[in-house]
């Protein structure tokens, strides 16, 4: 099987912005259907402890995003001892050594999000797939019955073909990572 890959800058056709004609994806508007909407946050993480070089009382540790308290606070601990103050025989400030390990805090956290996805099969009635929106492009998938708008990327398109028909089928927003995306990720 002959797999081919492509890449794309995306183009911002959401209702947010106003220098791209918008894209709007709704069962409301007819170009629509088999929609599922999920919005998680059983990976969100708030906060980061990131523990660097040293044992003990001695490690370096940073806190990124500690402003959450509470139950609004989620942590992830990450350890960075692979992040050393000195690399060939080079230094670094205390400053510059806690600026990098919470860099690699921000790095961690910005993998830890509230995931909205919406995934639906669109009927191209109204819009013109690769002329009106592409792979990439950030549109607007709304439901007024859910009451939700949601500005997402398009992912993911797949193209079938069958009896001369075309059927476009697009991955709106993240996939819910499953257990196999969280061990790889560890």
């Amino acid at each position: 099987m002959l797999e081919l890959i492509e890449t794309f800058s995306g183009v911002d056709r959401s209702v947010n912005q106003n220098i791209n004609a918008p894209v709007v994806f709704s069962r409301d508007y007819d170009n629509l259907y088999e929609q599922e909407y999920t919005d998680s946050d059983n990976d969100l993480r708030t906060t980061v402890i990131v523990a660097g070089e040293g044992e003990g009382a001695e490690r370096t540790v940073v806190e990124v995003e500690s402003q959450h308290i509470g139950i609004n606070r989620r942590e992830l601990f990450v350890d960075a001892r692979d992040l050393q103050k000195e690399v060939d025989n080079v230094v670094m400030t205390d400053t510059e050594y806690i600026n990098l390990l919470a860099q690699r805090g921000n790095e961690k956290l910005s993998e830890y999000k509230e995931l909205q996805t919406f995934e639906g099969k669109i009927i191209t009635n109204n819009y013109v797939y690769k002329q009106d929106y592409n792979l990439g492009d950030t549109v607007t998938v709304l439901d007024k019955n859910w009451n939700v708008a949601v500005d997402t990327r398009i992912t993911e398109i797949t193209e079938i073909y069958e009896n001369g028909k075309i059927e476009i089928v697009p991955v709106l927003g993240n996939k819910i990572p499953t257990v196999l995306d969280k061990l790889k990720r560890r």
